[in-house]
């Protein structure tokens, strides 16, 4: 900010900002120039990798997209969407398991994102649903059946 007009200035503030603040994107940045670029690959890498295991989704392939999802949550820990990754990996394991464990797995979300605006809202409708058809569901050898063609509740949105 004063780098032009009072360089004492400028050096000032940012080592104050590198000591009281280390943590924010302004300081990291300061840090190394290139942190701007490194994060938008990684979020670039990381779109490339949760499309392909979407479409893993898509294809049916549950095992696979838990397998992924697995590998995703190993390779960004700290990756903003986290929360529709384990959501994905949920209804995926949905259709593998049982009404009790894919229940347990989708009170998981909620308790970890309690806050998450896109993800909780959604995965409280279906513990709603989940509840409200709880003994039909204990009947059923999988949570989610593939002859649900209508997709509405267990779906990935």
């Amino acid at each position: 900010m004063y780098a032009d007009k009072n360089q004492a200035k400028s050096t000032e503030y940012k080592n104050r900002l590198l000591k009281e603040f280390p943590e924010t994107l302004y300081a990291k940045v300061i840090i190394d120039p290139d942190y701007s670029k490194k994060i938008s690959d990684s979020d670039a890498q990381f779109n490339e990798a949760y499309n392909k295991v979407y479409a893993l989704y898509s294809q049916r392939q549950y095992s696979q997209v838990i397998t992924q999802t697995d590998a995703l949550l190993q390779s960004y820990p700290g990756n903003k969407m986290l929360s529709q990754i384990y959501y994905l990996r949920a209804i995926a394991n949905g259709h593998l398991q049982k009404v009790e464990p894919f229940r347990a797995e989708l009170q998981q979300i909620v308790s970890t994102y309690p806050n998450d605006e896109l993800v909780t809202p959604l995965v409280k409708e279906h513990l709603a649903y989940v509840d409200a058809n709880n003994i039909q569901l204990a009947t059923q050898t999988v949570a989610i059946t593939d002859t649900d063609t209508s997709g509405l509740y267990f779906s990935p949105r």
